[in-house]
């Protein structure tokens, strides 16, 4: 359910944006016939012939290695020479040593070929070989790799083509003056020479072009993105061994989602993150690898200013590469016309461009420039581009289909239905519970437990429960969690799949399941039923002080699926309101609506007192907005939205999930304190706060970072108020401190200090999920231990570098799922604002730079970017304050009225929805035309 505690995972994000980018142009190199001729186009040749014969053809370091084209079988295509000689090679299986090592065999001449044609040496006379061998088919065979090499069919009719444009070209040429035919010779003499020079070295494509009418190099090759080769990685024993000694840093890589060329890693000693500039820096690790990490020299720090010197650094090794190398975008043909890949330009920018074979392209995939794919990273070797395998054709965006698929396939989580065969692995329904089972478990199907969730939940995994005791003073309370861990058993195909997924993803219009469909109803708390179930019971005073907890398997039978808006409704009613059957929800015998209502009753001050208790030991709650919509069930379409409330109820059932997840947290670390899963939240980025608190004191917040209690009780003050203003300060604040705060992150307490087990926003020492296991690997794998903790289980046997990296994938997949949920409601806002037109809503500015205004949207919780730049000069006249980092914005329409703009000021801003389901932002007057 979504009551468990709102922790604060967020990353820093940087204002700079990346311009989509197009490959530079090939030059097309100049062909003369060579001594091969054309007559037989099955004739044979050895890797020497090929290499002679492209020092012969002048060939322009077309040579690139791929070592994985998977086209039908296992097709190789891992040599491409762009000459009209097509290198083809047949099926080779999977398993073939073969096909693994044709890239080594050709590596030295390739990398010889290459190093001659840069450096413009003719290339030394190869080797001979042992002499290949004719198979029966007339192919040549060397060693375990057989290479058959013919002439492409569209090489020859490219040819013929090149060999017809000189003609056609010089039919279009008019000259006009002798001045202008003298220059054309001099032009036309000089670009010959520049031609011989190039043989075998730099592309003429690749120098700039000067000149009237020259095209502009690409924008990657302009901002300094060169083609580099990366470095090799050091030896892992070396990198393990440094790491120990402090000479490497070990960290979780962040890049900028606005531009790709800024990496950074959480600097150790605190301070400034350190920087990795450039994609070289990153050395093919991408977003959420655990990488490790040089310090360069001071030379190559940056000086900040008064923000300081920050470190920077490069990634010498991968430890563990949780991105999943997958991405989305839309394919492009490269200029040149001849060349045998087409390049994918990913929608994420932090992702490298991808050479993709045409072979594997759908027919004129270039007469659909915006049809989206879904491709994979096969070989990467340079800083400008990497290799891959396309993997689907997802299909035209602008549908909830395609970008619903292309959100998912984007963050790598797999949402494919489970297959039939896994329901061997877990009882069928209807299943009832064996008798063996009430020997060990605790028998609770006669008290009144009941689950509280919002109105259409159908995953029920926690219960909740309270009574007065018999016989002595105070009261017991319970918190149930469905059993999982019982039906999902460890080192099936089963689990070991719902350990990769790891997480359930909830987007606007559908829920993707963790666990298959039917093991969720088999586990769900459903009412009426006997269900498996993990207690957590605690002894209560009636002064609501709480007693040590017992754990302990059990069975429950909940009598009531209660909504968030019933239990709501019981608080605020008066303590005498007698409460129909019709006005609740179905209630199972033997309890009634009355059980069920003091029950609610009974939690209440409990909870309460919980919430009271946890803020005055440094608890720290950041609400941000966050909007729900309500979609049409025929056309999927949303027909409104509202943003979600946060009730009494909500943290009711939050402060009970809260102090089980606590309590198990330290039991497991009691009984297991090498492999217990726990839920860290580190500090947030002192640095960063540091800075926020400076930006905050022009505008008269006196904002005290010093600790988690501090930044709370300053949030209240604004978050307590009615008025929309004061409110909306609140809210801005929220949105500006989620920015430094760091993620919240699984990890196994092997190896960890308590400053590092230490949860920030709960301010306790340690933490852990249990309450959700239905819908969080994280909690499946907790419930195996506290069962083993228990001994209804033996132990598990996992040694700490299982658990990290169960909690890794965990962590992966969590950030993933929340990333994808974000884009959905985006997704779905677009959508929104295209049916029903632009709208205008109350914001919150977060900050003012030099043209342009980033705001908080209050009723949709959203944050755009609105340029102050834009303006129509009918419309208003603007005035920018740089040093005051003010605005004042002299509107001429509607009416004349004049503003000034600062942070936190409310202003209105008109979103609208653009061609490609982006959300467009712009100020509007504060004074509409109907207010006039």
């Amino acid at each position: 359910m979504s009551s468990t505690a709102n922790c604060i995972e967020t990353e820093n994000a940087v204002c700079e944006e990346r311009t989509s980018e197009e490959e530079a142009s090939d030059a097309q190199k100049p062909k003369k016939k060579t001594r091969r001729g054309r007559k037989n186009k099955n004739k044979l040749f050895s890797l020497e012939k090929l290499q002679q014969d492209a020092h012969e053809s002048n060939v322009d370091c077309v040579i690139e290695a791929i070592r994985k084209v998977a086209v039908s079988g296992c097709e190789m295509l891992d040599v491409v020479l762009g000459t009209e000689t097509n290198v083809a090679l047949p099926n080779i299986e999977k398993e073939d040593p073969g096909a693994a090592g044709l890239e080594k065999y050709f590596a030295e001449e390739i990398e010889q070929i290459e190093n001659q044609s840069k450096s413009g040496e003719s290339p030394a006379k190869p080797k001979r070989r042992p002499k290949a061998k004719k198979s029966a088919s007339g192919t040549i065979v060397e060693g375990s790799a057989i290479i058959e090499i013919q002439p492409a069919e569209e090489a020859l009719e490219f040819e013929k083509q090149k060999k017809r444009k000189p003609r056609s070209r010089k039919k279009k040429e008019v000259i006009g003056t002798v001045e202008e035919k003298e220059q054309q010779e001099v032009n036309k003499k000089k670009k010959t020479a520049e031609g011989k020079e190039n043989q075998l070295g730099e592309s003429p494509s690749k120098s700039p072009r000067k000149g009237k009418g020259a095209k502009s190099r690409s924008p990657r090759k302009s901002s300094g993105m060169d083609n580099e080769k990366f470095p090799d990685y050091w030896q892992e024993e070396v990198v393990k061994s440094a790491l120990k000694e402090g000479t490497l840093i070990k960290g979780t890589l962040r890049i900028n989602k606005k531009n790709f060329k800024e990496g950074y890693i959480k600097n150790p000693e605190g301070g400034l993150d350190i920087f990795l500039d450039g994609v070289k820096a990153r050395n093919r690790s991408l977003e959420g690898d655990e990488v490790a990490v040089k310090i360069l020299p001071e030379e190559n720090w940056k000086n900040l200013g008064e923000r300081g010197v920050q470190k920077s650094g490069e990634v010498i090794f991968i430890l563990l590469k949780m991105h999943h190398r997958k991405t989305v975008g839309c394919l492009k043909p490269l200029q040149h016309k001849n060349s045998p890949f087409a390049l994918l330009v990913p929608r994420d920018y932090r992702m490298p461009r991808i050479r993709i074979p045409v072979s594997q392209c759908p027919p004129n995939f270039d007469k659909n420039p915006d049809m989206v794919y879904q491709a994979e990273i096969s070989l990467w070797q340079n800083t400008t581009y990497a290799f891959g395998n396309l993997l689907k054709l997802i299909g035209m965006p602008g549908t909830i289909e395609v970008e619903t698929q292309s959100i998912l396939l984007d963050n790598g989580l797999d949402v494919t239905p489970y297959d039939p065969s896994f329901n061997q692995y877990f009882p069928s329904q209807p299943y009832k519970i064996p008798e063996e089972e009430f020997k060990y478990r605790e028998d609770f199907r006669k008290q009144c437990i009941f689950t509280i969730d919002p109105a259409t939940a159908r995953d029920l995994d926690d219960a909740v429960s309270f009574r007065k005791l018999e016989g002595e003073e105070g009261f017991e309370i319970g918190v149930h969690i469905s059993d999982v861990a019982h039906f999902l058993t460890e080192n099936t195909p089963l689990d070991e799949e719902v350990g990769q997924r790891a997480t359930t993803t909830y987007l606007v219009q559908s829920v993707f399941h963790m666990l298959p469909v039917e093991l969720c109803r088999l586990c769900s708390l459903t009412p009426g039923e006997d269900k498996l179930a993990f207690s957590v019971l605690w002894k209560v005073k009636p002064d609501c002080s709480i007693g040590e907890p017992r754990f302990t398997r059990s069975v429950i039978h909940s009598c009531c699926q209660m909504s968030y808006e019933h239990a709501q409704a019981i608080i605020e009613a008066p303590d005498d309101k007698v409460w129909t059957e019709e006005e609740m929800p179905k209630v199972h015998p033997p309890h009634s609506v009355k059980d069920v209502v003091n029950v609610v009753k009974g939690l209440r001050p409990i909870a309460l007192k919980l919430r009271a208790g946890r803020f005055e030991n440094g608890a720290l709650r950041i609400d941000q907005p966050k909007v729900s919509f309500r979609v049409d069930a025929e056309t999927g379409l949303p027909s409104e939205f509202n943003i979600y409330q946060n009730m009494e109820c909500h943290r009711l059932i939050e402060e009970l999930m809260l102090l089980a997840n606590m309590a198990v947290a330290n039991h497991l670390f009691n009984h297991f304190p090498d492999i217990a899963m726990l839920r860290s939240h580190p500090p947030p980025h002192d640095k960063l706060m540091e800075e926020l608190s400076n930006s905050l004191k022009p505008a008269g917040i006196d904002l005290d970072v010093s600790s988690s209690a501090a930044i709370h009780a300053c949030l209240e003050k604004f978050l307590a108020q009615e008025d929309v203003e004061t409110k909306a300060i609140g809210y801005g604040l929220s949105a500006l401190l989620a920015k430094p705060m760091a993620r919240a992150k699984y990890l196994c307490s092997q190896d960890t200090q308590a400053e590092d087990q230490w949860h920030y926003a709960l301010s306790v020492p340690l933490y852990t999920h249990f309450t959700s296991p239905i819908r969080r690997y994280a909690d499946v794998v907790v419930h195996r231990l506290l069962a083993a903790s228990l001994q209804y289980t033996p132990h598990p046997g996992w040694d700490p570098d299982h658990v990290a990296q169960m909690a890794s994938v965990c962590n992966g997949k969590k950030w993933s799922a929340k990333t994808a949920g974000e884009k959905s409601i985006e997704l779905f806002l677009a959508l929104y604002l295209g049916m029903h037109g632009a709208m205008v809503e109350e914001a919150v500015v977060l900050s003012v730079m030099d043209y342009s205004l980033d705001v908080l949207v209050l009723r949709t919780g959203s944050t755009h970017r609105v340029y102050t730049n834009k303006f129509d000069a009918k419309e208003a006249k603007i005035e920018h304050n740089v040093k005051e980092r003010t605005v004042k914005i002299n509107w001429l329409q509607p009416s004349q009225v004049v503003q000034t703009v600062k942070t936190f000021s409310v202003v209105r801003v008109e979103l609208s929805k653009a061609s490609d389901l982006k959300i467009v932002s712009k100020l509007a007057s504060p004074v509409s035309a109907d207010e006039q």
